[in-house]
């Protein structure tokens, strides 16, 4: 059951990050897309454990993007 989850919550978002890797825009010299019209990235992310922190470091990279880390108001502890 969990995997049949898995698959109906990644299936559409992996989609949509492969319709949003071909918006228009212009690379620059590091191949990285920059938006066109002016437009700002903004990736922001929540990360535990740091495996999602990872990913949106990779998404700015390459979108040239700045990253936000979204801080708990009560930090976790070991046990969460």
């Amino acid at each position: 059951m969990k995997k049949i989850r898995l698959l109906l919550v990644a299936v559409p978002l992996l989609s949509g990050l492969t319709i949003c890797g071909h918006a228009t825009g212009n690379n620059d010299s590091s191949g990285a897309q920059v938006p066109a019209d002016g437009q700002k990235i903004l990736v922001a992310y929540f990360s535990c454990t740091g495996t999602t922190e990872t990913v949106a470091s990779y998404i700015a990279d390459e979108t040239g993007g700045k990253r936000y880390k979204i801080l708990p108001e009560t930090p976790y502890t070991p046990a969460d």
